[in-house]
């Protein structure tokens, strides 16, 4: 079973360049849905006249935005960018402002995550935590950091040493998930996305 404290992991997970990854997302595709929402302002805020734009991390955590709202749709745009299931996309447009404004409050971790599950946008934890992680929140003291399904399986799954213990990771248990990985970052001396990242893109691939 590997271990993430153990090398090469702890030499190479704080080497990735987590702030610089980075999203496109098509215009055309997208224009059409904000109208439908009444958001051709924000439309033509994040899009310009651009054919397509690339989003990263570095600013969706850090860029000076004008208002909440465009944010929290770069951020969708960022972590859906082809579109989400069903009506969920329609949800989250039409319900944007509220998402905005909970989004950013300062509150304990269920606090956050019934405020903005109780919003009917359809925001499930992958969402939510992806939200909480792009507006710098902490819970229990720990950063905040992005949970779906991709990495909720991988932590289940047993796979990795220092994640055993987190075989059912239910909304209750999300703050465990932020001990984990910001306990393992102090020791390796990495940021805690540097982990999340290495979990999403490479935590099935060693043995």
């Amino acid at each position: 079973m590997p271990a993430l404290d153990d090398a090469p992991f702890a030499q190479i997970i704080p080497l990735i360049p987590v702030l610089n990854h980075s999203e496109e997302v098509n215009a055309a595709w997208w224009g059409p849905h904000f109208a439908q929402a009444g958001l051709q302002a924000q439309f033509d805020a994040i899009f310009g006249q651009n054919a397509s734009i690339r989003l990263s991390r570095n600013r969706l955590r850090n860029f000076a935005y004008p208002n909440g709202i465009q944010k929290c749709l770069e951020v969708m745009l960022w972590g859906f960018p082809h579109g989400m299931r069903g009506n969920q996309l329609q949800m989250f447009l039409g319900n944007v402002a509220g998402i905005a404004a909970a989004a950013d409050a300062d509150a304990d971790w269920r606090q956050y995550y019934d405020q903005l599950h109780g919003l009917g946008a359809s925001l499930n934890m992958a969402k939510i935590t992806k939200l909480a992680y792009f507006h710098h929140r902490i819970f229990d003291g720990n950063t905040a950091l992005i949970l779906d399904e991709k990495i909720k399986g991988i932590c289940e799954s047993g796979r990795w040493e220092e994640l055993r213990h987190l075989r059912r990771l239910t909304v209750r248990r999300y703050c465990d998930y932020l001990r984990a990985i910001n306990g393992i970052a102090e020791r390796i001396t990495c940021r805690p996305d540097q982990i999340g990242f290495f979990l999403f893109q490479m935590g099935t691939s060693f043995e």
